[in-house]
């Protein structure tokens, strides 16, 4: 796990939780997410708890890191979770975003724009289906093309991230197709 050290990953002894410092868009620590180490599925221990709290929906993750390479690919690569920054920062793609969810907020599309990025590339998991994939998409739409990394192929698992796999992500990425 590079992406350790880059992104200051920790360790909650306490909620037994890898720790995901929350930073805004200047840098500035705003929250704290916990992601449980266990993969038992338990309705009491959800598998990502906000050990701070922080207003998720004006918060981009990993912003204040990736804005240089969001300017230089003149693109912006948007995925749902943290996890799924860091995984393609691993494999050289700087330049994406984590939501923490499938909804973009009011405030989270004015800092899409703000990066001057001409396009988006939304890449969520592939358990979310396409039209509310497209609802989203139609948020951002109007002022910067929209592409999506859609699993054609069928080549996920159920519950995969398109990044999960740094082949299966370089083979959906060169194939992604124009949303909008």
């Amino acid at each position: 796990m590079k992406h350790k050290q880059s992104f200051g990953l920790g360790i909650d002894v306490f909620s037994h939780r890898i720790t995901i410092p929350i930073r805004d868009e200047l840098g500035r620590l705003v929250g704290v997410k916990g992601r449980r180490v266990w993969d038992v599925i338990d309705e009491y221990n959800p598998k990502y708890i906000y050990l701070h709290q922080c207003a998720k929906s004006k918060i981009l993750y990993g912003l204040y890191k990736t804005l240089p390479y969001i300017k230089e690919a003149n693109e912006i690569i948007v995925c749902e979770s943290e996890k799924g920054v860091m995984q393609l920062w691993d494999m050289g793609f700087k330049n994406a975003v984590g939501i923490g969810g499938h909804s973009l907020s009011d405030w989270q599309i004015t800092l899409i724009a703000q990066t001057g990025a001409s396009k988006v590339i939304i890449a969520y998991d592939k358990d979310v289906p396409i039209e509310e994939v497209t609802k989203e998409a139609k948020k951002i739409a109007p002022f910067r093309d929209v592409e999506y990394i859609l699993d054609i192929e069928n080549i996920l698992d159920e519950k995969e991230s398109p990044m999960d796999n740094p082949e299966k992500w370089i083979k959906l990425y060169n194939s992604r197709k124009i949303l909008l």
